[in-house]
């Protein structure tokens, strides 16, 4: 496949463009109520979506009239083939914004007749699709130039006994939960049990990649000393709501969190989340969160629900002649305090990620809104691709999502178009209706794929 970029002016530097963008975020920062309202799988929500999306087309086409012309004469960025034709006819869109934009929903582009999405893949970063093959210097990288720049004709399944010598393992993706309580957890290793899946499925002779469960907790020293050792991190977080603590009352939410009035068996937990059936109407896993966000609210927790995002800085629309440079952003500005995964004993950061090294190629942050919230950042502390929902989503069609991308991924495809290809599927599966297959973006290089990882 081919990624074309499209370079798309710096923060400040257009003042209607900036307008533009701040109006598409104004609107995507009101999905939260109108999932409170109708439903998250609600088409209301959809047609919300399609709104963002026509403002973010108009934004684009307005300082690039032919960026998404495939036949415009810019130089693409080629991938390695797969033998695939319908992969490798694909045409990929690489958005370069500047960090206060990628978190934005660019999956969403939207025409006015259909999703850009259904036909190509969508990616967004600071910088373009081209891959450096020494600068920084990630495995991964060279790897990837190697077999681009000298077998660029070659099938990639041909090339793999180069990529992985004799005797060398898969890559390993560690899986963290991020729940602290035990009962709460094993709805997550649900979570992880859909990707071993995926990843060992029979019909592939050797898994591309292995799903590595930690074998005690994990806590933020432990990820940060541990976590290169890793090639890839998937986090199972709540899609529908945040989980945004004050580090402070991190052990007062783990010791309490199901003490007291709260405290279930097993079998009421299994009834709850709907272990054996599927609950019409209500996903039990967000009830089950709710009722936590609910009692921590009452005793006046740090929490930050859903309504609160209504005025966080990235939801002011820019005024005709204002900088849009100096609007607060919750995608590439946010301090080290700001949203980050809470695990065992506390919090953790993207930024101490980053500054203790322990930051892998590949992140999967299956956790509210984690591109807007968590992207930016996580590129900045040293990631390459970023994946993650765009929008809150109900919990058991989140985990049909990251099922099917973990399965195309085994399959070769690289991140965007696993992406693209998982959105599809969930769209024929689901509906197009249902706003799960637009819940997710990929931000950073859309061409990573486990193979060379």
């Amino acid at each position: 496949m081919r990624w074309i970029d499209i370079d798309l002016p710096r923060a400040g530097a257009d003042q209607v463009f900036d307008s533009k963008l701040a109006s598409a975020r104004l609107l995507a920062g009101e999905i939260p109520a109108i999932g409170k309202q109708h439903g998250l799988d609600n088409i209301a929500v959809v047609e919300r979506m399609a709104a963002v999306g026509r403002c973010l087309f108009q934004a684009v086409i307005g300082v690039e009239p032919e960026a998404f012309n495939p036949e415009n004469d810019r130089q693409p960025v080629t991938v390695p083939r797969l033998g695939v034709p319908e992969h490798d006819r694909l045409v990929g869109y690489h958005l370069v914004v500047s960090p206060q934009h990628v978190g934005l929903p660019w999956t969403w582009l939207n025409n006015g007749l259909r999703f850009l999405l259904e036909k190509s893949p969508i990616c967004a970063s600071v910088h373009g699709a081209h891959v450096p093959a020494f600068d920084p210097p990630r495995s991964w990288m060279e790897r990837y130039a190697n077999v681009l720049f000298h077998e660029p004709d070659t099938p990639l399944a041909q090339l793999l006994p180069q990529l992985q010598p004799a005797g060398s393992t898969p890559p390993e993706i560690l899986f963290i939960p991020g729940h602290c309580d035990e009962q709460v957890r094993s709805l997550m290793f649900r979570e992880a049990a859909r990707i071993d899946d995926a990843l060992s499925a029979k019909s592939r002779q050797q898994p591309p990649a292995t799903l590595t469960l930690p074998d005690r907790a994990t806590t933020p020293r432990s990820l940060i000393d541990e976590g290169l050792t890793y090639q890839a991190i998937h986090f199972a977080g709540p899609t529908s709501l945040p989980l945004d603590i004050a580090a402070t009352d991190t052990a007062q939410w783990v010791d309490g969190l199901l003490k007291g009035d709260w405290e279930l068996s097993d079998v009421a937990v299994e009834e709850m989340v709907g272990l054996e059936a599927d609950l019409v109407g209500i996903d039990p896993i967000t009830a089950l969160l709710d009722s936590v966000v609910e009692k921590f609210e009452n005793q006046e927790a740090d929490w930050r629900g859903a309504g609160d995002r209504q005025a966080a800085p990235d939801t002011v629309p820019v005024a005709a002649g204002a900088d849009a440079a100096a609007v607060a952003d919750v995608t590439g500005t946010t301090a080290k305090g700001g949203p980050g995964w809470l695990l065992d004993d506390g919090p953790v950061h993207p930024e101490s990620l980053g500054c203790g090294g322990g930051v892998p190629p590949l992140v999967f942050s299956n956790s509210y809104c984690s591109v807007p919230e968590l992207g930016n950042r996580f590129l900045s502390a040293g990631v390459s691709s970023f994946v993650g929902p765009v929008a809150p989503l109900f919990s058991r069609p989140a985990r049909r999502f990251v099922a099917r991308f973990y399965d195309f991924l085994a399959d070769g495809l690289c991140t965007g178009a696993a992406l693209r290809a998982t959105a599809l599927a969930c769209r024929d599966e689901l509906g197009k209706d249902h706003p799960a297959w637009l819940s997710y973006g990929v931000i950073g290089y859309g061409s990573l794929a486990l193979q060379y990882l």
